[in-house]
This record gives structure tokens, sequence and C-alpha cells, in this order.
């Protein structure tokens, strides 16, 4: 990586701090879904200015002089419980049930796939000062149709074997052995958040640990963002997608209404070799809000981009565009770019439309280009299989997004459809999801979706032989599923 170029770019952040306020214009789950809200949700905090705490919080001193120097005096008030109580330790979560089944072409209905992916979020808020926040949620998963479920590998038994050969059933019965060892497991357990916030001298916050992410200004596409191990599902309405390990320090600038963050990217960081950095200054001007954003991490490309949104009466103008540098993995076909510059661009505009005294549609239309999309079918399975983006896999793109919140009098109702379509294949995708709110605490979420193009094409998927793996005749012509949610 060159050392020029990093200083040049981490330069060019340095003078523009950021606005905290999330360049993402997509609507909080409880808008979409109309459920209470939670003391706190996957989505990141804001990155508003924080303000001073409360005198009655800054009045004793703590009895540690060096800490109070270095945190900017005292951090907590007089009297201060041993442990945290109600007020001060939330306990909480969401437990989502998911059903749902994807529809293949001259498939018999009884062998239509089905899966249920269910997820149990439970998390700790404590707050026992103004100053001082941890944070801790876990997940639970747990699909019941993977119950005594065989993993799919290839047939290596000989396909015509005598009737009464003895070593081939004896094939048979290891291979099926293996594929019930080698079977995903029907429930998993992961960390999705962990993290401790404090602030130094209230001038500069630092959260450490396990935490979300969302950079970005586009609806469908975010090709700044640089964080986050996987891209985010444009067709749900809900980001599920785990936290990421950091240390981040973010410094507001009131006056300026601007931010700086400062970034350490901890996750597979073996060495202090390992360790990623970024920085991401955000400015909100009157009526746009602009970032710029770098990282970088040894063994993989440097990356710069930025994104701007402005506001033109009823419509929201957005976009969003990347480079990366060196470090470059060409796929069969494709020649070694290490040394260019490979853009990533979206943009789009959406607006508000206005249907009755307090109703109103979302809509939009965002286009996406990637430098280095694939250029031919035989190279959609090598890019997934190299852990590239599934939606960001076309050179050419084009999007359009629609939400309804609680349209005439369905207040407790909301609509959100997407789709999708692949400019350099003629692919696309799209779902329609409602969501209703019941009995108070209840969120029923059922969809359909549809897949369009010929066989071969990116976004019309074949099926998968659940014993061998290998793709079947029949292609994915639509989908539709229920989930259900509730806030704990």
């Amino acid at each position: 990586m060159n050392r020029a170029r990093i200083v040049a770019a981490c330069g060019l952040l340095a003078g523009l701090a950021a606005p905290a306020a999330a360049q993402d214009g997509r609507p909080s789950e409880d808008d979409l879904f109309g459920g209470p809200a939670a003391p706190v949700s996957t989505a990141p905090e804001s990155a508003a200015p924080v303000a001073p705490a409360p005198e009655s919080a800054r009045t004793v001193a703590s009895g540690d002089d060096r800490g109070d120097a270095l945190l900017g005096g005292a951090a907590r008030p007089a009297e201060r419980s041993a442990t945290l109580d109600a007020e001060t330790l939330a306990v909480g979560g969401r437990l989502l049930l998911r059903a749902q089944a994807q529809l293949y072409a001259s498939t018999d209905a009884a062998d239509q796939p089905l899966s249920s992916p269910n997820l149990l979020d439970v998390y700790l808020d404590a707050r026992p000062s103004e100053r001082v926040r941890a944070f801790a949620e876990v997940r639970a998963q747990y699909n019941p149709t993977l119950e005594g479920g065989r993993a799919a590998l290839p047939d290596y038994c000989p396909e015509t074997p005598p009737p009464d050969d003895p070593g081939n059933a004896a094939c048979q019965a290891g291979r099926d052995a293996l594929r019930r060892a080698l079977a995903p497991s029907p429930s998993s357990y992961a960390l999705n958040q962990l993290w401790l916030k404090f602030d130094l001298a209230q001038r500069v916050y630092v959260t450490v640990g396990k935490q979300p992410v969302q950079w970005g200004a586009g609806h469908i596409w975010n090709p700044t963002d640089f964080v986050n191990r996987t891209k985010r599902d444009p067709l749900t309405t809900v980001d599920l997608r785990s936290g990421v390990t950091l240390v981040k320090l973010h410094a507001p600038f009131e006056a300026t209404t601007s931010n700086l963050y400062a970034l350490a990217i901890l996750d597979e960081a073996n060495t202090l070799g390992d360790v990623g950095g970024a920085l991401r200054g955000e400015l909100a001007l009157s009526r746009a809000e602009v970032t710029l954003s770098v990282a970088g991490r040894k063994g993989r490309p440097l990356l710069v981009g930025g994104d701007a949104s402005l506001g033109l009466g009823p419509l929201d103008v957005f976009a969003e565009a990347a480079v990366a540098h060196g470090h470059h993995t060409p796929l069969a076909g494709q020649r070694d770019r290490d040394n260019d510059w490979i853009p990533q661009v979206s943009a789009g505009v959406s607006a508000q439309v206005d249907y009755g005294d307090d109703d109103a549609l979302t809509v939009g239309l965002e286009y996406f280009h990637n430098d280095d999309g694939v250029r031919s079918r035989a190279q959609y399975g090598p890019a997934l299989a190299a852990g590239r983006g599934f939606f960001d896999l076309p050179r050419n793109a084009v999007g359009l997004f629609l939400l309804a919140l609680a349209p005439g009098r369905l207040d407790d109702s909301s609509i959100f459809a997407t789709a999708i379509a692949q400019l350099d294949d003629g692919s696309a995708t799209a779902r329609l999801q409602w969501s209703e709110r019941a009995l108070t605490w209840l969120t029923v979420m059922p969809y359909v979706g549809g897949y369009f193009g010929g066989r071969g094409d990116l976004l019309r998927p074949s099926g998968l032989d659940p014993e061998t793996a290998q793709p079947t005749a029949a292609l994915l012509t639509a989908e539709a599923g229920v989930w259900l949610s509730m806030s704990l």
C-alpha cells in the first residue's frame, strides 16, 4: 500500500469533520413495524454531539485523581449505588419467528424447499451515569427444518456398481454417515454486540467492542460500507448483521455541525499488523449532508469514498462513490488490476408523494455501477465463492423502492417494496412486504417475491440438489414467507 496515498487521504479527512446523524435515509424498524421502541436497537447510535452531563453528575470527585484528570473531572454522582438497579439497567430483546418457502419451476409443490430460521436477541443495557454505558446482545438461532438433516456432498461412490456389490453398499453407508456428521446444526449462538462507551473530558467519545456500523447514503447499494464484513440485504426491512469489533473515537464539533470518527478495526486481527484502520468525516450543511471516508488493512485494498445527500423540495438526491486500490483479486478471465483505482458508484433520487392530509408515499430510483463487476455468467459462481456481495456483482444495475407508513386508515400497517434489475443480463428480482401491528406487541410481516430472467442469469438462480449440491434444471421463480416479531 502506498504510504503517501494513505497520508494524503487522511489529511483530506482531517480537514472535514462530519455530522453524527447517519446519512442512511431508511426509516427505523419501529417506524416500519410499529412496534414499541426498545431502549436500544441494533441500529447505530446517533452521532449527534453529546450534551454535557447534568451538574449533579459532575460535582463529586471519584477519589482517583489520575482517572479524574484523564476523563476530565468527576465521572459519577455523590451517592452511587454499588450495583445497577432498574433505573440504570435495561433488559430486553426481540423474538423473530420466520417461515419461508422458495418456489422452483417444474418442481412438485410437495418438494418445494421450506426454511424457518428463527431468532431470539436478548440484550443488557447498563447506564450507571450519563457518561458511561455498557451494552451486550446475544443471539440464539434455531431452524427446526434442519433437524435430522444431511449435508450436500458429491456422490463419490461408483455410478453403475453390480447390484450385489458389498463395497458399494458400504460406500453409500459411509457417505450417508458423513453427510449426517457434516449437516448444519439446527441451533447456533452468537454475540451480536458487546461494547462499552465513555467520554474523554466530554470532548471525545469512545466506544470499544463489537458494535453496529452503518455507512452510506444509498437505499439499496452502499459502496462506502467499508467496515462491515457482509453487505446489507436490500430486499429485507431488518438489518440482521452482527456488529464489528472496533475501537471508535468520535469527536463532535457543534459549532460546525460536524463530527470526525477514527476507527481501529480488530475483527480477524491476530497480530498488531493485522489491525485495520478507518477515518470518516461528516458535515451537515443547511440542505445537504456530505461525508468522506478512508479505510485500509494489511493485505487488502485501500478504500477511499464519500457520499452526499441533498434535499430539493419534495426530492432527496443522493450519491455515493468509492474507489479501491491495490491487492486486487482477479476472477478467472479478469486481468490483474493492482495498480488501478477501481470505482463503485451508486446514485439516485427519492420523492415524497402526498396523497392525503396525513399520508404520503416515498418512492425512489437508484443506479449502481461496479467497474470490477462480473462480465460473464461463468464468473457468477467464482465471484460468490470469493466472498463478493451478491447484489454487488453486476457491472450495472438499477433499483426501485417504495415505502408507505400507516397508509390511509391503516394506522398499524406499513408497506415496503423493492425491485432490482441486472442491466447486463436482464434478470431481475422483486419483493413486496406488508407489516401489520396486532395486539399492541405483535408485528406480523408477510411477504412475496419473484425472480425473472433466463437460465444462468445472476438474479434467476437454479436450484441445488440437496444430496450433491449440484445445480438442477429447476429455476427459482418465487418465494413467500411470514415473519412474526415481538419486542421483549
